[in-house]
């Protein structure tokens, strides 16, 4: 009971971040501050994108931690001056970084629970 309290205390805390769209990317490889309010302003899309791989055999904050990892690799490689979205680039066909991250944790899992010792 005591984690289902915490996850949903992060959840209800990273849907209050709204999207800045004034967040200069450039500067974030720089800027710690400003990398750090870049995350934190799409934490909520990877809640989104998180709870539609969460299971008994996936715990939400799982998921959910492997998709913060995702979002940070993502706005390390962003480019903004090829003209698209950030939230468009860091879950487009070419540049799956927070589903790749939650897909490598879902394999490894189930990899995991149907391996057995020779």
């Amino acid at each position: 009971m005591e984690d289902k309290n915490i996850i949903n205390l992060y959840i209800n805390e990273v849907k209050k971040e709204k999207i800045n769209k004034n967040l200069c990317y450039e500067k974030a490889r720089t800027d710690l501050t400003m990398f750090n309010n870049i995350v934190k302003s799409h934490l909520a899309f990877v809640v989104k994108i998180s709870k539609k791989y969460c299971s008994k055999d996936f715990p939400l904050e799982d998921v959910i931690q492997e998709g913060n990892i995702g979002l940070i690799e993502a706005i390390k490689r962003f480019n903004p001056e090829r003209n698209v979205k950030f939230s468009v680039y860091a879950i487009s066909m070419n540049n799956l970084w927070i589903n790749f991250n939650i897909n490598v944790l879902v394999r490894y899992l189930l990899f995991s629970r149907n391996s057995y010792v020779l």
